[in-house]
């Protein structure tokens, strides 16, 4: 299960920060979530960047 931390966690191998998104097995993915340290993630979409429109070129007109 794939949750996103609301909160630091660190034991004795592993350090995860606030807005991490981290695997662990069902039940933990449980526990974290139901006592508000976590949130699961549901969807894998994918991120969209957003990029600056392209300008047009302009043409020069002939006199």
């Amino acid at each position: 299960m794939k949750i996103k931390l609301l909160t630091c966690m660190a034991g004795e191998d592993f350090t995860w920060n606030t807005g991490d998104i981290v695997e662990v097995d069902a039940e933990e993915g449980k526990r974290l979530c139901d006592r508000g340290y976590a949130k699961r993630i549901t969807s894998t979409k994918s991120v969209e960047t957003a990029t600056a429109p392209t300008a047009k070129k302009r043409s020069k007109k002939a006199k």
